[in-house]
C-alpha cells in the first residue's frame, strides 16, 4: 500500500481515495475472515495446521478471494468514479505489466497473491506450536486477511487510475 501511495504522479485526492478504499477493504476482509473461521473451524477448540481439515489449506481460498474481491469491486467503483469525474486519472501510467481487462487483472493478482501470501502465512504458522487455539486462529486469520487487503487493494486501484 505504501508503494502505491508513494507513486510520484498521485495527487493528494488520489492518495486519499486509495487510502479510503483500502481501509474499507481491510474492514470487509477482516470481517469475512472472522466469519469464515467461525464457519469452518468454529466447532473446534484447537485447529491443526496440516491435514485435510488443517489451517494451511484454508489460506488458498482466503487469499485468492480476498485479493480477487479487493481488486475487482473497488476497481469497478473507481472506474465509475473516474467516468463521473469524482476521482482523476493518473497523469502517467503505472503497472503496465498488469492485464488491461479488469477481470483478468483481478485473476492474475489473485493467483500471484495466493502463491506468495499463502506460503508466507503457512510459514509463519509453522513456527508456532500446534494445534492452534481457536482464538489464535481467529486473530491470525483476521490479521492475515487485513494484510492481504492492505497489499492488494491499492495495486488494483492504482492500475485503474492509470488506465
Amino acid at each position: 500500500m505504501i508503494n502505491a501511495l508513494l507513486h510520484p504522479t498521485l495527487n493528494h485526492d488520489q492518495k486519499r481515495y486509495i487510502l479510503q478504499e483500502t481501509i474499507i477493504g481491510i474492514v470487509i476482509s477482516a470481517l469475512l475472515s472472522a466469519f469464515f473461521v467461525w464457519l469452518i473451524f468454529g466447532d473446534r477448540n484447537a485447529v491443526a495446521l496440516w491435514g485435510e481439515e488443517g489451517l494451511a489449506l484454508d489460506f488458498l481460498p482466503q487469499t485468492f478471494m480476498i485479493t480477487f474481491m479487493c481488486v475487482l469491486v473497488p476497481s469497478l467503483i473507481a472506474r465509475k468514479k473516474r467516468r463521473l469525474g469524482v476521482v482523476a486519472a493518473l497523469s502517467a501510467p503505472a503497472l503496465r505489466w498488469l492485464p488491461t481487462r479488469l477481470f483478468l487483472r483481478a485473476l492474475v493478482l489473485a493467483f500471484m497473491a495466493t502463491v506468495v501470501g499463502s506460503g508466507c502465512g503457512v510459514l509463519i504458522l509453522s513456527l508456532m506450536p500446534t494445534p492452534l487455539s481457536l482464538n489464535t486462529v481467529y486473530l491470525f486469520k483476521v490479521i492475515y486477511g487485513s494484510v492481504v487487503a492492505v497489499c492488494m487493494a491499492p495495486v488494483g486501484l492504482l492500475a485503474v487510475l492509470s488506465e
